[in-house]
């Protein structure tokens, strides 16, 4: 192979490395969007209205915060149980 070929064959292995980049962002973005439009969901099903700033800092929570608030969310009381939950984030 020459030092031509061998170039174009590195640039097409990084184009395709970014490519699996992109998708695998996508799938994870994908994931995320989600996990929070189920959570909010069940939440305004529980707990009525949610607040917009409620609303927000869960779309901003990562796929595992988002798992784990969806597990929590079922000991919470009151909108104020979730406040205190979305605290630490």
């Amino acid at each position: 192979m020459t030092v031509e070929e061998l170039e174009i064959v590195q640039r097409r292995a990084i184009m395709l490395q970014d490519e699996k980049g992109r998708i695998t962002d996508g799938k994870e973005q994908g994931e995320q969007e989600g996990e929070s439009r189920l959570i909010m969901r069940q939440l305004k099903k529980r707990f009525g209205e949610i607040p917009e700033v409620i609303s927000n800092t869960i779309g901003g929570l990562s796929v595992e915060n988002l798992e784990s608030l969806g597990e929590d969310s079922l000991d919470f009381n009151s909108l104020e149980n979730l406040a205190i939950w979305l605290d630490k984030f």
